[in-house]
C-alpha cells in the first residue's frame, strides 16, 4: 500500500495513455513524484477509453515546476 500525500495538486489532466506515461516519464526524470489520480477509471477490462481523464498530481511544492515542465504537453 502507497502512502499518498495529502497536498497533491493536480498540474495536467490527461486522455491518453501516452500523455500519462510521457508525464510521468518527465517529472520522475526531474525527481518529482507524481501520482495518476483515476488511472484505473482509463482502462476497463484491458480496454483503453479515450473519453477518461485523469490527473496527475504532484506534492504542493513541486506544482510550479511540474507545470512548466509539462506545458509544452498541453499546446
Amino acid at each position: 500500500m502507497k502512502l499518498i500525500p495529502e497536498d497533491l495538486v493536480t498540474v495536467l489532466e490527461a486522455g491518453n495513455e501516452g500523455m500519462v506515461a510521457v508525464a510521468k516519464s518527465i517529472l520522475e526524470s526531474a525527481d518529482i513524484p507524481c501520482f495518476v489520480n483515476g488511472e484505473e477509471l482509463q482502462e476497463l477490462s484491458g480496454i483503453a477509453l479515450d473519453f477518461s481523464f485523469v490527473e496527475i498530481q504532484v506534492p504542493s511544492k513541486h506544482a510550479k515546476e511540474a507545470r512548466k515542465l509539462l506545458e509544452h504537453l498541453t499546446k
